[in-house]
């Protein structure tokens, strides 16, 4: 009925508002892509608004029981919200095996230790982290969610704790009306966090928490159970997590030459070596500078190595 709908405005609102923060911080382009998992965990919370009178729960407060034989309100969906992974990866082969080697000794039991990585801009870190996540997917089968928590994004204010907690619930498949909330930030947020360390406490799940600005944004986020392998990039070094530190630097030259062919879709042999050093050098060896020009190579087939540094100086 007309009165009923109404009833549900007010929380509908709440679930459209979350369903944007969501998409917003878990990857997800609301407009132009597609992420299927997503969308369908958003629209179930929608859907779960409409069917269900329940409200948001108060901090400090826990769910109604759920009646006998009723769907329950926190039912665990597998999300898998890593962004996509580069073919034309290069370098890092040492922190890479070092981390496969780490997870495949704890794979029966022991506490995963977070993963640090940290650098200057343009390094690669959130490269790094995304490629580590899909070559781990198959050792973390309850999900891999990816957050952007927008620390060093220019024009953007950092992802609090609150939001972001809202956020992975939400990946996770709370209905937002589960999702506590109040007048009190530093209530709501614990409660937020514990509900969150619950979920994955007996659960092998990989959370990348990319683009922090600090200890004090990620630790609520983090989960109580060793199971899970969570990985932390940020441009600082975050002293306070105690974990393992993966130093990301600028590419080798050898490095930097051979990303430059891979992403322009040259042979290395067909490039002039000493032109090839010069775009480099004049990239500071780093990946995103490197593949900003290698994409111009890429789109002019006619050009060499020598015309690409020629466009760079003249820039």
């Amino acid at each position: 009925t007309n009165k009923a709908l109404g009833e549900k405005q007010v929380p509908l609102m709440g679930v459209m508002a979350a369903f944007i923060f969501a998409a917003q911080m878990i990857n997800f382009p609301v407009a132009g892509g597609t992420s299927g998992h997503l969308l369908g965990g958003a629209l179930a919370a929608m859907l779960a608004v409409l069917s269900d009178p329940g409200s948001p729960t108060p901090a400090g407060q826990t769910p109604a029981a759920v009646e006998p034989g009723g769907p329950a309100p926190d039912a665990v969906t597998v999300m898998r919200s890593l962004p996509r992974d580069t073919a034309a990866f290069t370098n890092r082969e040492v922190w890479v095996r070092r981390l496969m080697e780490l997870v495949e000794s704890h794979r029966g039991a022991g506490v995963l230790p977070v993963h640090a990585v940290d650098g200057m801009p343009r390094t690669g870190k959130t490269t790094f982290a995304v490629h580590i996540g899909h070559m781990l997917a198959d050792r973390f089968p309850d999900g891999q969610l990816f957050v952007n928590l927008n620390g060093h994004t220019a024009g953007r204010r950092p992802v609090g704790p609150l939001d972001a907690l809202a956020s992975l619930l939400t990946a996770d498949g709370v209905p937002a009306q589960r999702i506590p909330i109040g007048t009190d930030g530093w209530a709501v947020t614990e409660a937020r966090a514990a509900m969150w360390r619950s979920r994955l406490a007996d659960r092998r799940m990989l959370v990348i928490l990319d683009n922090a600005a600090s200890y004090a944004q990620v630790e609520p986020l983090l989960p109580g159970a060793g199971r899970c392998l969570v990985v932390v990039t940020s441009r600082r070094r975050l002293v306070e997590l105690e974990g393992v530190t993966v130093a990301i630097d600028a590419l080798d030259p050898p490095d930097a030459a051979l990303l430059l062919a891979r992403l322009s879709g040259r042979d290395p042999a067909s490039l002039d070596p000493v032109a090839v050093d010069a775009v480099t050098a004049l990239c500071g060896y780093l990946p995103l500078a490197i593949s900003l020009l290698a994409a111009q190579l890429r789109h002019h087939p006619g050009w060499s190595a020598a015309t690409l540094v020629a466009f760079a100086l003249a820039r």
